[in-house]
């Protein structure tokens, strides 16, 4: 998956095996958002996100 900016409802679309909840995966996105990983934009009661931290850079420190 390699989404530039994205709204929840277009990450979930991209999950074809295992989908979590709509809302168990908006929390995710919410905490990756809190520690930093993702930023985002607001329109109205919606955020779209987009990645702040490289893939590389949170592979390397797993």
């Amino acid at each position: 998956m390699e989404l530039e900016n994205a709204f929840v409802k277009d990450v979930m679309a991209e999950i074809k095996k295992d989908q979590p909840h709509y809302n168990t995966l908006s929390t995710m996105i919410r905490n990756l958002e809190e520690k930093g990983y993702v930023g985002y934009e607001a329109f109205g009661k919606t955020h779209r996100y987009f990645p702040i931290v490289k893939k590389k850079t949170i592979v390397n420190a797993l």
